[in-house]
């Protein structure tokens, strides 16, 4: 999942959020 991919990817879970957040919006 796009998720799964972004926070293998970044590895810091405040950046994560915001990439979620962008994407849930």
């Amino acid at each position: 999942m796009v998720f799964s991919v972004a926070f293998r990817m970044l590895g810091d879970e405040e950046t994560a959020r915001d990439i979620v957040q962008e994407i849930m919006e």
